[in-house]
């Protein structure tokens, strides 16, 4: 999946956003939120980048309407679900449960080095 900066963060801003069947978002306006000053052209190629790959499905109205809305697919949830996991920031207690065993001993040992040099023993 070939994906832009643009596109993420539509995709995002479209799960952050609860914006589901019932609840179509405009694609311009989710994007101007999340990137500042965003043209509507780029806005639309977003939205089509995301419809082709499955991501998110462009909303039919019953009147025409000049917004480009759209809601995010099951494909697109599980998606940005896993940005948003990606750009979090892990917590110490993460970091130190993320060692592995073979590391622990190495500190362990290095420690154990460390106590008797400065021992001297």
């Amino acid at each position: 999946m070939n994906l832009n900066a643009h596109d993420t963060a539509l995709l995002v801003a479209l799960r952050k956003s609860n914006h589901f069947k019932a609840n179509p978002g405009d694609v311009t306006e989710l994007l101007k939120d999340a990137m500042g000053d965003v043209g509507p052209s780029e806005g639309q190629s977003s939205a089509r980048r995301l419809h082709a790959n499955g991501l998110a499905v462009f909303a039919e109205l019953d009147e025409p309407s000049e917004k480009t809305l759209m809601r995010i697919s099951d494909d697109g949830i599980a998606f940005a679900d896993r940005l948003i996991e990606a750009s979090r920031k892990r917590r110490l207690g993460e970091h130190i449960h993320s060692v592995t065993r073979s590391d622990w001993i190495a500190i362990g040992a290095f420690v154990v080095s460390v106590i008797a040099f400065v021992r001297g023993g």
